[in-house]
């Protein structure tokens, strides 16, 4: 199995690419545990409604129908928002660790990669 190095820009690179493969419903689940987690902060009206589904449903329930109702907005939207959260973990910056490449420090790396394999994706042989 292919890692990736948060300290690698090309390690980051490649993890985009390799993510490119993900459904739109894997993608919604990754965008709602990202902002569940604080990985991530969507804008506006978005950010508001992420609030009020964890806030009515509660966590367990309230990431099932977040990601739902995620998967059922308008595609450039949902999108648009992928793009954000892909673009931070490539080339943002982390606070925490100012030694990574990208807005991820290794703890919350492992995290969202752990996320997309519980959703699913399989990442790519190492080296592919």
């Amino acid at each position: 199995m292919r890692s990736y190095n948060h300290r690698d820009p090309r390690d980051l690179l490649a993890l985009r690419d390799d993510l490119s493969t993900l459904t739109d419903l894997q993608r919604s689940i990754l965008l709602v545990a990202a902002v569940k987690a604080g990985l991530h902060h969507p804008r506006g009206p978005v950010r508001l409604a992420f609030w009020f589904v964890f806030r009515t449903y509660g966590d367990r329930d309230g990431m099932a129908r977040a990601a739902a109702a995620w998967n059922g907005l308008p595609k450039r939207m949902t999108k648009d928002e992928w793009n954000r959260l892909l673009t931070h973990i490539v080339s943002g910056r982390n606070t925490e660790d100012p030694t990574s490449a990208g807005g991820l420090n290794h703890r919350d790396l492992l995290m969202f990669l752990n996320w997309a394999c519980l959703a699913g994706w399989t990442p790519p042989e190492r080296g592919g």
